[in-house]
């Protein structure tokens, strides 16, 4: 699954890609800093179900902190889109090739309005315009690939979209987040700060603060800093307490909303929750909601599901069958012919 960050030139689309993901791209004030995708991997959070079976969990991957599975999902941040890049103007045709392989959208917009739909510097743009251009461009592409060739309609279906209504940390961002959710839906709107949310990642990156991202606080590590830092640390943490980053609540929303994943706990002891080393819920698997115990083994290793033979609810100590409908966070045993690995 790869979800694609999109959006017209210098909204904060890279900004908000090295927060979610720590990766260092380049980042500047001006159109068209991005100009090859930037590729990562971001992480989703859902509590983790070791609290619920009343066990503590010993996890391989992903890592579990404070209760709190971390989730890699992949991600790409492609070149900033213009009006007419259907028809290949300013970085159309590369971005739209990239953005083929995105399984869902996050569309990028300058809440603060003082970018225009070119990226330039400007005084109460229309944030609302620039997401509509996105989705006509988004479309009239779509639309022409079908046309072209009907076979890759199912290819080129309509991916499902979120809006980051970045900058929200701006004063007067308020007005134009409300009128983009009148506009899309409350449901399809999140107001964040990518900005605030990679000094934060940086600040704890260098032990200056502990941080977990999400959170609405964080513990100051380091008080002897300059001045000046610790000026721009008190109003992070005075922003995250008022209104927090909503970077993370983006990821998940897109995660377990847009792509319909679960998280699903593989284990090969069903009665104490372990693998055959005793590692405790050692692993938790995103998968696609309506998944089957077959599909949980093929994710696990093609000669398991080559080998399966049936899987057990590690909850009720129940047999169930490879055809068997998993839910969001089920811990499963997949008994198989294969030996694990």
């Amino acid at each position: 699954m790869l979800i694609g960050i999109v959006g017209a030139p210098n909204k904060g689309k890279s900004t908000l890609f090295s927060a979610m993901t720590m990766n260092d791209v380049e980042i500047a004030d001006y159109p068209f800093t991005t100009i090859k995708p930037n590729k990562g991997v971001a992480y989703a959070t859902r509590k983790c179900v070791h609290e619920e079976l009343h066990t503590k969990c010993d996890p391989k991957n992903p890592q579990c902190n404070n209760g709190t599975r971390i989730l890699p999902i992949n991600i790409t941040d492609v070149a900033g889109l213009v009006e007419g890049a259907s028809e290949g103007k300013g970085m159309g045709n590369q971005f739209l090739n990239d953005l083929s392989l995105a399984d869902c959208l996050i569309i990028v917009t300058d809440a603060s309005g003082k970018t225009d739909a070119q990226g330039n510097k400007a005084e109460n743009a229309d944030p609302i315009q620039d997401v509509k251009m996105i989705q006509s461009e988004i479309s009239k592409w779509t639309s022409g690939i079908i046309e072209r060739n009907k076979k890759t309609q199912e290819i080129f279906k309509e991916k499902p979209m979120i809006i980051a209504a970045n900058k929200f940390d701006v004063p007067g961002s308020e007005k134009n987040i409300e009128l983009l959710k009148k506009a899309f839906g409350p449901d399809k709107v999140i107001g964040c700060s990518g900005a605030i949310e990679l000094a934060l990642r940086k600040a704890a990156k260098t032990g200056v603060i502990s941080y977990t991202p999400g959170s609405k606080s964080f513990e100051w590590l380091d008080k002897n800093a300059s001045p000046e830092r610790i000026r721009a640390i008190k109003y992070m943490e005075d922003f995250l307490k008022s209104k927090g980053t909503n970077v993370q609540e983006l990821i998940n929303k897109a995660v377990f909303e847009l792509l319909e994943l679960i998280v699903v706990y593989p284990v090969e002891d069903e009665h104490k929750y372990s693998d055959h080393s005793g590692n405790v819920l050692p692993d938790a698997i995103l998968i696609k909601k309506g998944s089957t115990a077959m599909d949980l083994a093929a994710a696990i290793h093609t000669d398991i599901a080559k080998g399966m033979l049936y899987a057990v609810d590690a909850r009720t100590k129940m047999r169930i069958a490879k055809e068997h409908v998993l839910k969001d966070n089920d811990v499963i045993k997949i008994v198989s012919a294969a030996k694990p690995k």
